[in-house]
């Protein structure tokens, strides 16, 4: 190997351990898909009885949800309103997952690569 082809692989190898340290797992992705169903059904319960959604999930207590449920991860779900609806997301760029609900589309899952 060429001092040029080793200096390649070797920030090549860097790049990868870097960007894809602790991987979330195809069974985490599913377990945080699973928590986040409560989430979704107090988000769609909320909008049909206020006409629109909340501006931040601790609207949803006590009415909907007695607690909001944590990611695998043990970190809260992020959500933000979207002009017609709402994205629900748990980890982070490549390793991320969010459930789009759009009013005239309707419900999206767009996730990242996931790792095993």
């Amino acid at each position: 190997m060429t001092s040029k082809t080793s200096c390649i692989a070797f920030v090549l190898l860097v790049f990868l351990c870097s960007c894809g340290s602790n991987p979330m797992t195809s069974a985490a992705w599913a377990e945080n898909q699973t928590r986040a169903q409560p989430l979704i059904q107090g988000l769609m319960d909320y909008q049909r009885l206020n006409g629109a959604f909340p501006e931040q999930l601790e609207r949803l207590l006590p009415t909907y949800l007695n607690a909001l449920p944590m990611t695998t991860d043990n970190v809260p779900f992020i959500y933000r309103t979207a002009p017609n609806g709402f994205e629900l997301c748990f980890g982070e760029g490549r390793r991320g997952c969010c459930y789009l609900f759009n009013r005239r589309i309707g419900p999206l899952w767009e996730c990242g690569t996931q790792g095993d």
